[in-house]
């Protein structure tokens, strides 16, 4: 296009072809800054690549010139890289887009929220580090995106930082304040961390892709325990959309993923038995319950990409509560001799 509309040569036209496909088709989904120069190196080899073989088929294989030449292919790979970066880094930051480098960057432990979420909320930290590791093998599994879906995982539960002693992961313990509250306040104060989340997002200018994975990861499922204690508790009436998550339910494969290892890393945690019969029943159900209820229609995860995500979560679970060879207790140790004469 820029040939056509500069009306510059069909040399120029061959040589910014080569450089330009040679960089699209070494990087699609450059995850690092090595990638960036992977990129720029690849460029400029190709470009003086086909300058260098314009040249000498036209006569021109002066070493001089063909060096001047290979100098500009550097230089347009160096300056072809280093734009990249610095485009991707500030319209990333400035419109919300969700790019590769700044997902590395918010996977960085010292990132602020991430860091809340290990000193305000210990407990969701730990629980969202396991559901990024359920959930980027997953994704692997299937050909999603790894990267959005372990960063996403890690930040999916930040809204708790407004109320996190309301989730019993973060009580340790101490008394649970939802014995004290009705089930319809205590329904609302738990739905909220999906809203709490997003506003959160929105302050620490989050990228748009990890706002969707907020908002989408318990879709419009119950806030089933308050429910049911609802309807043995009163005897009006109950409405079962109060005691439903706001959604919307997940549009991509990305954020059904990690609706589907967010519940089941928290179900079997809270399973009394870690036998693997009862992780695959575990496991079975949950994914079984969010299809009947319509929660996966939107995405367009296949049962292939279930059976796939159903087996990478056993993998993992199964590693995590193998069983381990008991201890003996440690026996009462005879003192030391003492040295001292007299002693």
């Amino acid at each position: 296009m820029v040939a056509a509309l500069t009306g510059t040569s069909a040399e120029f036209l061959i040589v910014s072809l080569a450089g330009a496909s040679a960089a699209a088709l070494t990087g699609p989904r450059v995850e690092r800054l090595n990638g960036f120069v992977v990129a720029g190196a690849t460029i400029a080899l190709m470009t003086f690549a086909a300058s260098a073989a314009l040249a000498i088929a036209a006569g021109e294989s002066d070493p001089a010139y063909l060096a001047r030449l290979a100098g500009y292919a550097v230089a347009n790979g160096s300056l072809s890289a280093i734009i990249a970066v610095g485009t991707l880094t500030v319209v990333g930051y400035l419109f919300g887009l969700t790019t590769t480098l700044g997902l590395n960057d918010l996977a960085h432990p010292t990132q602020p929220l991430f860091r809340r979420l290990l000193t305000e909320a210990p407990g969701t930290y730990h629980h969202s580090v396991m559901v990024a590791n359920l959930a980027e093998r997953a994704a692997e599994a299937i050909g999603a995106d790894t990267l959005l879906c372990r960063v996403g995982s890690y930040y999916h539960d930040i809204g708790k930082l407004m109320h996190p002693y309301a989730f019993i992961e973060n009580q340790m313990g101490a008394e649970n304040i939802h014995d004290r509250l009705d089930p319809l306040t205590s329904a609302r104060i738990i739905g909220a961390h999906v809203t709490d989340g997003i506003a959160l997002a929105q302050a620490h200018r989050l990228p748009d892709g990890i706002r969707d994975l907020i908002a989408q990861h318990h879709g419009t499922a119950f806030i089933g325990a308050f429910y049911v204690r609802a309807r043995q508790e009163t005897l009006r009436s109950v409405d079962p959309y109060d005691f439903r998550y706001v959604g919307p339910k997940p549009q991509t494969k990305e954020a059904a993923i990690l609706m589907l290892a967010d519940s089941v890393e928290a179900a079997v945690r809270a399973s009394e038995s870690h036998v693997p019969e009862v992780i695959e029943e575990i496991v079975g159900k949950i994914i079984n319950a969010r299809l009947e209820q319509g929660e996966l229609d939107k995405c367009d995860l296949t049962r292939r990409d279930l059976s796939q995500i159903r087996a990478t979560f056993l993998t993992i679970l199964h590693g995590v509560y193998h069983p381990r060879v008991l201890y003996p207790k440690p026996e009462r140790q005879p003192a030391p001799a003492s040295n001292t004469p007299g002693a």
